[in-house]
């Protein structure tokens, strides 16, 4: 279809149903703007400004001046932590500094606005609530479904104290984005704009698959490690290990580590590494590998010595592992401190609900999650009605179950068709950092 004919029935689309489209003021401003902050060119700092001003200047011709924080005297912006403000004598509320790593502060005046963050990241969640406070949206992926309001200032009276009651949100794309740079982008883009994201990344998908193929010389010499029954010199589909041999726990627990090295080196989170067993069922079945106990006592045994391990050179860092399929019950033993379980909410083969399986396995780990399915083509074929992402009851009401349940980080599998998925998404995204958000009022 031709863009400008597409473009041309979006916006009758939106006159005759009262949507502001666009507008547009570009009021002229003969003097940049100027911000106060502790940055330098590239920082995390200096990234929340240029989100800031990137997004104003579309409804402003603006610039900022950069100057040195300790310049403030009450008038212009300032975006800085909190650490940044207590040290300038900057009045902050006593209870952001009870708040976690994407804590925020927001006061606006017509002259002035604080944008005060826990963390460098959290700035540049704040700046997208303020341009929220100011006026604009982000419907969908890509500019066509931007609401730019029309600003005669870059200033507002308003006041906002937050943080999410999620400190992992995310929508995990089951089929990528068509081998698309600007598609994955733009979706990227709208995830940041929409506060998605996180002070928690997780990394707890399969991972047994990829330790073997990135060691497979050394496990084709020992087929012993694995609980199939393998020829020598050659590896098994889907491999399972037998976790009742020394040596293979011994080696697992180092990897373990070594996989947090090459992250580091990459320059990837070193938060979490997986150790997440491979896809389908099947687990060891010889009889010490039966004393260990369930397929799940077994994938966390393997899971509790990995995770002693990393401490020793990762102390923050954590082990990750669905509560999936045969491996979805609680263990006997307690787990690790640094070890994570995100339960699924769909292959459950137990008799108990998400909302218990996340109370049952709270009492093992100080860390829940829950994977979603929000949608599964290959189940639900994008037909409406059928998909847990169109629904925003079903998410208003399973959200904050889920979070009452004990559930801190959500992951929710879906794929594109924005347009099928536009309510869900950017409803999904207020719900995760705030789980009482009124759903009518998002629509």
């Amino acid at each position: 279809m031709n863009l400008n004919f597409t473009r041309t029935i979006v916006f009758l689309v939106t006159v005759l149903t009262g949507i502001n489209y666009k507008s547009y003021s570009q009021v002229q401003n003969s003097k940049p703007i100027p911000v106060y902050a502790s940055m330098e060119k590239g920082d995390s700092t200096w990234i929340a400004v240029e989100d800031l001003f990137h997004e104003l200047r579309k409804s402003v011709n603006t610039s900022f001046q950069p100057v040195p924080a300790n310049a403030f005297k009450g008038q212009g912006i300032f975006i800085g932590t909190t650490r940044l403000a207590k040290k300038l004598n900057i009045a902050v509320p006593a209870k952001l500094l009870t708040y976690g790593p994407e804590g925020i502060y927001i006061k606006g005046t017509e002259n002035s606005v604080l944008i005060i963050g826990n963390t460098q990241y959290a700035l540049q969640e704040a700046v997208f609530i303020y341009l929220e406070k100011l006026g604009f949206r982000y419907l969908l992926p890509g500019e066509l479904w931007e609401e730019i309001p029309g600003l005669r200032t870059v200033y507002k009276k308003t006041e906002v104290l937050t943080e999410p009651d999620f400190d992992n949100r995310t929508i995990g794309n089951g089929h990528g984005y068509a081998n698309s740079k600007k598609i994955e982008s733009e979706f990227k883009a709208w995830e940041k704009a929409n506060r998605m994201g996180g002070a928690f990344p997780v990394r707890n998908g399969h991972s047994y698959d990829q330790i073997v193929l990135d060691n497979a010389a050394f496990f084709r010499q020992h087929p012993e490690y694995f609980a199939q029954t393998v020829a020598k010199g050659s590896l098994p589909e889907g491999p399972k290990f037998n976790v009742a041999n020394k040596d293979l726990v011994e080696f697992i627990a180092k990897n373990a580590v070594k996989r947090l090295d090459d992250f580091k080196k990459t320059g990837q989170h070193t938060l979490m590494v997986s150790m997440e067993p491979s896809d389908g069922g099947g687990f060891c079945t010889t009889a010490a590998c039966k004393a260990i106990g369930t397929p799940s006592d077994q994938a966390y045994y393997l899971a509790n010595r990995a995770a002693r391990e990393v401490r020793k050179k990762y102390p923050d860092s954590w082990v990750g592992l669905y509560a999936y399929n045969e491996h979805i019950l609680p263990t006997r033993f307690d787990l690790e401190p640094n070890v994570f379980v995100m339960i699924t909410n769909g292959f459950n083969r137990s008799r108990y609900s998400t909302e218990e399986l996340l109370g049952l396995w709270g009492k093992k780990t100080k860390k829940t999650g829950v994977y979603e399915y929000l949608h599964v083509y290959e189940g639900s074929m994008d037909m409406p009605g059928q998909m847990h992402i169109g629904n925003t009851k079903y998410l208003a009401r399973s959200i904050k179950s889920f979070y009452k349940a004990g559930a801190t980080t959500y992951v929710g599998e879906s794929t594109m068709g924005w347009v099928s998925k536009a309510i869900g998404n950017y409803t999904l995204a207020r719900l995760l950092w705030d789980v009482d958000a009124d759903i009518e009022q998002i629509k």
